[in-house]
This record gives structure tokens, sequence and C-alpha cells, in this order.
């Protein structure tokens, strides 16, 4: 995914980094943060905070992980009056030392969706008011190219070859997003799976395709 659309971008970074997220966090909305893990990474982290008080320490609504040592894992958590809660940790590590990564938290009323490399990684049920969440922070041994905040995402038909329930969709970041199936009359549900960035750029050489427009398979969950 790029962050060419961005409404606001964040470049390379000095690690540690801190920085406010324009307008706060809002249902529908994506960060996407594009980067390298250190060769001799132990740990690195990133914080989805309310402010970036040190004394008191904000609270922190999205504490996420990823650690090397040991067992491989994702550690996430939520700090909430300078006290850490139950860490839910995810025996899987999709990072590796040395490689670059690009990673999404997509924004829910209830939940924070995270994938890694264009592959779902984990969901994490809010502890603390998403309206109070305004600061991004990223530390540890990790370098960083890029740091995007996409607006609501909107899903746009673009193939009516395929089967009604799973077909290909263009993402682009306009408010333009329906909740409402006209076809059948229902209100749907939705997921999308993006392409990893290494299959999306061999079909933007062989298409014509727009280079920052993300190819998606598009599911509605139809209610039964």
């Amino acid at each position: 995914m790029s962050v060419a659309n961005a409404k606001h971008t964040v470049l390379n970074p000095v690690i540690p980094y801190t920085g406010p997220i324009p307008g706060g966090l809002h249902p529908g909305e994506i960060i996407i943060i594009q980067g390298t893990v250190a060769p001799d990474a132990d740990r690195f982290q990133i914080d989805l905070s309310s402010g970036c008080s040190t004394k008191p320490r904000s609270d922190v609504a999205l504490h996420f992980s990823p650690r090397f040592k040991g067992s491989p894992c994702v550690v996430c958590n939520s700090l909430l009056q300078e006290s850490w809660g139950k860490e839910e940790t995810l025996h899987q590590l999709p990072y590796k030392r040395g490689a670059p990564f690009e990673t999404i938290i997509l924004v829910h009323e209830d939940i924070f969706k995270v994938a890694v490399n264009g592959a779902h990684l984990l969901e994490y049920k809010h502890r603390i008011p998403l309206n109070t969440v305004n600061m991004f922070s990223i530390s540890g041994k990790v370098r960083v190219h890029a740091i995007g905040y996409i607006p609501n995402s909107v899903i746009i038909f673009t193939d009516i070859s395929e089967p009604p329930l799973q077909r290909q969709y263009t993402q682009r970041t306009e408010p333009r997003a329906a909740h409402h199936n006209q076809r059948t009359g229902q209100h749907v549900s939705s997921q999308f799976h993006c392409q990893p960035p290494q299959q999306r750029d061999r079909e933007h050489r062989s298409s014509s395709e727009p280079p920052h427009e993300v190819r998606c398979v598009h599911q509605e969950l139809i209610p039964g």
C-alpha cells in the first residue's frame, strides 16, 4: 500500500520518534509504517497514545511490540493511569531481522486490525476511548522510511467478471464508502485483503493500473 495519497506523511524520522496524529484517530482510517528491521534487533515497538507526557505517563491505547529474542512473538498491551494491563501475546513473528516491512493499522470502532506485508496478523480490542488517541510513537532497533496517515478509505468496484461475493476492487482514499448492498437490499459488513507488495509490483509492470492504487479481494459478508 502506498503512502502517496496519505493526508499526512512523515519521511525518514529519527528513531525514537514521537509525533502527532493529524486530527486524531477515527474509524476507517489507516496508519502505514514502512521500514526495515535492524540486523541485530531484539525488539521494537509502536505506541498509539493519548498525549506525550512522561510524568505522569500518558495512556497508551495500543502498544505493539515485535520481539525477536527467545521465542519470537508480538506483544500487545495498553497503559491506563500508568498501569499496564494484561498482555496479549501472539507467538507468530512476520518480521525478520535486516528485512524491510510494511505494517498497516486499520482503525475500527471497537478494534485495531494489524496487517504485516499484506497479510492479516492480529486484532486488538480498544481499552481506551479512541477519541483520546492523538500521538504516534515508534522506537527500538528499527529504521523507518515512511509513516502515512490515510483517511477513511473506500472500496470501488472495478471488475464485474468475478463471482458476486468475491470480486476485484480498487482501494482509493475518497470518503464514498457505502454500507448498504444495493443489489440485495441488505446491509452488509465487508472485509478485504490487500496483496503483498511484491505481487502488486509485478501486476503494475504488466498492466495499465495506476501505481498508487491497491488491488484487493473484497468479500461481502451478508447476514444469514
